[in-house]
């Protein structure tokens, strides 16, 4: 995590090593029972530009019962990669997603609701800031 802080997403993505199973096995290794360490693993993909294997890891997330609080923000992450890839459909289905879990975001994370809702009136049609 010190590395990532540091604006080293590669070395810190190095020092936490191949996975050991395939993404979305993962939850079903002991190894990636840590859930902290399959969302690190998919915001350090990101931040280098792997953007296919950080949406692999944040649908391994989202797909996991038991990962409820990385949920919303690997829904979020995964809809604005997709977006930055113009597969605005995709991201529409995952900005709603996100937004029926954060209504009522706090302080810190309005803006990324404020995001999603605008981008979904904007490319995927409904309605603009359609939420509070």
């Amino acid at each position: 995590a010190h590395l990532r802080a540091d604006g080293r997403a590669r070395e810190a993505l190095e020092a936490l090593g191949p996975p050991t199973a395939p993404p979305r096995a993962l939850y079903e290794h002991e190894v990636y029972a840590c859930r902290y360490a399959r969302y690190l693993r998919a915001e350090l993909h990101r931040e280098v530009g792997e953007d296919d294997r950080a949406l692999a890891w944040y649908a391994a997330l989202a797909a996991d019962p038991g990962a409820d609080v990385y949920l919303a923000s690997a829904l979020y992450q995964q809809a604005d990669l997709h977006w930055k890839h113009e597969r605005y459909e995709e991201a529409g289905e995952l900005y709603r997603r996100f937004l029926q879990l954060w209504s009522e975001p706090d302080a810190r994370f309005v803006s990324r609701r404020n995001t999603a809702a605008a981008r979904i009136g904007e490319r995927v049609g409904g309605p603009t800031l359609a939420v509070p």
